[in-house]
């Protein structure tokens, strides 16, 4: 992989936390990246560059959180992970892990023609709109790209403007 492409996925990954309303804070041993929002809950990111994501890795990574205390992480690596590796972070209920190959961050997906408008509703319009329409609202699944990009999770309501104006709402699955 080359030097543009990860230089590249930290561009795209600045303007993704930004999208999640988070701000860079600093870099931690050149290795991790740290962000923060306005509530003050803090992000690191590690941009993992050795070839295979393994054992090893998410043992250093996991470290990394404990050490400093972060519930939520994201790893960034090039392009394999080990089976072994995928079961640990199946199992891993302690800590919130995103993951994302380095070619997926070679875009802002917000930037695609076909992208519309996704927002997270609060609570309160929620349960409002959950009461107007009831179990007929469709869906979107958490494992969908933009539902990654904004790390929305399972029962989230999000709102969709469409470009012609028209709104609609999905329920995250």
């Amino acid at each position: 992989m080359t030097q543009e492409m990860w230089e590249k996925a930290q561009e795209n990954l600045q303007l993704m936390m930004l999208n999640r309303g988070y701000v860079f804070l600093r870099k931690k041993d050149d290795a991790y990246l740290i962000y923060a929002n306005t509530d003050n809950q803090k992000i690191i990111v590690w941009c993992f560059e050795c070839d295979k994501l393994n054992i090893d890795g998410i043992k250093e990574f996991i470290y990394m959180l404990e050490k400093e205390k972060y519930k939520h992480g994201i790893i960034i690596y090039q392009s394999v992970m080990t089976s072994s590796t995928k079961k640990v972070l199946d199992n891993l209920y302690k800590f919130q892990i995103e993951l994302f190959l380095l070619k997926e961050l070679q875009y802002d997906i917000t930037k695609f023609k076909y992208y519309c408008v996704h927002e997270k509703m609060s609570f309160t319009t929620a349960k409002q709109i959950r009461e107007q329409f009831g179990n007929s609202l469709p869906f979107i699944l958490k494992t969908d790209p933009v539902s990654r990009y904004f790390f929305f999770q399972k029962n989230d309501l999000i709102k969709i403007t469409r470009k012609n104006g028209t709104i609609t709402y999905r329920i995250v699955k």
